[in-house]
């Protein structure tokens, strides 16, 4: 087996999560901060939109996330109850009838630049659980826009468990930014990142 993709995975405390929320957005304002820091101008192709819903004006069709899955070399999605998805149209049309309305990024010519998708498991013993995955490739304000967005709607939702994957290049950037917390091995102390990993079997 090998790992054909890899998440990180961020699960904040259900007694916190407009704790978390404000984390998030503290982060992100210390990244924008850092970022003019670097130069003394704006580059002018610099993104700063905000995640939109699908619903509320940033409508994207199957066809267009499987477009924006070519562009950046997406083979799978991380949906559902942590099932994973070939980037195929088939799945995404199914997808669209289980899962909550897309959150999309556009750029200055409403081009798709990125998006992140949520799901709703009921259950009648522990009540919701929310899980979203960040589709955002290795853009760190991006994805932690979209990480605050889907935590505001989980919260909305009232949601009594919150799991938020993103891409796994970025742990080490989320973890020094204090959100991303790391597993510990009980037998040499070691702290290791959470991830979720797909393996495919060689061929």
């Amino acid at each position: 087996l090998r790992t054909a993709t890899s998440w990180g995975v961020l699960n904040p405390k259900n007694s916190s999560f407009v704790t978390f929320a404000k984390q998030v957005a503290a982060a992100r304002e210390l990244v924008g901060g850092q970022s003019q820091d670097q130069s003394k101008r704006p580059s002018k192709g610099r993104r700063k939109a905000e995640p939109v819903l699908a619903d509320d004006g940033g409508f994207a069709t199957a066809e267009e996330l499987r477009k924006l899955a070519l562009a950046k070399g997406w083979k799978y999605l991380l949906q559902s109850y942590w099932k994973a998805f070939d980037f195929e149209l088939d799945n995404l049309e199914e997808l669209f009838k289980t899962h909550e309305p897309v959150l999309v990024t556009r750029g200055s010519q409403q081009e798709l630049l990125a998006f992140s998708w949520a799901y709703h498991r009921h259950d009648e013993r522990t009540g919701l659980d929310f899980y979203a995955t960040m589709y955002t490739d290795d853009d760190l304000d991006c994805t932690l826009r979209h990480i605050e967005a889907q935590v505001q709607l989980a919260i909305e939702a009232n949601a009594s468990a919150v799991t938020l994957m993103y891409p796994a290049s970025l742990e080490s950037k989320l973890h020094d930014l204090g959100l991303a917390d790391r597993h510990k091995d009980p037998v040499d102390g070691t702290k290791h990142p959470k991830l979720c990993k797909l393996f495919e079997r060689n061929r």
